[in-house]
């Protein structure tokens, strides 16, 4: 018999005053609230979880720590663009 895991690395980009910031200004890289390969890119790490819930209540953790020790920055998560130059065009 085995046990299930499971785990997740959310990524997030930084604002401050409209303006995006890299994340290394802000996070170490290897803490649970840290920079991601490139670093400006901030990642929660919560490590391993069992249940759903588990892994929810510690992202909302690590997210709650963030927000308190850092409130003078935004944090925007989701695939998106902000900056398209001319040039690209996406394919149909």
């Amino acid at each position: 018999m085995f046990t299930l895991t499971l785990g997740a690395d959310p990524e997030l980009i930084c604002f401050s005053k409209n303006r995006f910031v890299p994340a290394c200004s802000y996070f170490k890289r290897n803490a649970s609230f840290g920079t991601d390969g490139k670093e400006s890119i901030a990642e929660i790490r919560p490590g391993i979880a069992i249940t759903p819930l588990d892994l929810c209540a510690k992202i909302r953790t690590i997210l709650k720590y963030g927000s308190q020790k850092y409130n003078d920055i935004e944090l925007f998560a989701g695939h998106f663009c902000l900056w398209i130059p001319d040039w690209w065009s996406y394919p149909l």
